[in-house]
């Protein structure tokens, strides 16, 4: 899991480093999508390093408490809404995206 989401971060660094390289695009605009997947990265490595750390008794108490696994759930589910949202603004290019053009790339007819 490691292996591939620091894949991603590498490719969207780079997609970003080589996009817009002749025009003077704002940081966050061009950056906006490498940062949501490294934020997603860090969030959804929380729950199996947990668990990691749990199999080796290092970290045994968060495990056992309820709000330590709310804790832990919900670094996972905002993981993955950030690494959809990463994704999809990448690919339509806008922090605001069109229903429209999302169900044209998406479902073609």
């Amino acid at each position: 899991m490691l292996t591939v989401l620091s894949n991603l971060v590498q490719y969207y660094v780079c997609r970003a480093s080589r996009a817009n390289q002749h025009i003077s695009a704002p940081f966050w605009e061009r950056y906006g999508p490498a940062l949501c997947i490294v934020t997603a990265a860090i969030l959804l490595m929380v729950h199996p390093t947990t668990f990691l750390l749990k199999d080796f008794r290092f970290w045994v108490p968060t495990c056992k408490d309820k709000w330590g696994m709310r804790a832990i759930y919900s670094c996972t589910y905002t993981g993955f809404v950030s690494l959809a949202y990463g994704t999809i603004w990448a690919a339509f290019g806008g922090v605001g995206i069109p229903l429209d053009a999302l169900r044209q790339k998406c479902l073609p007819l």
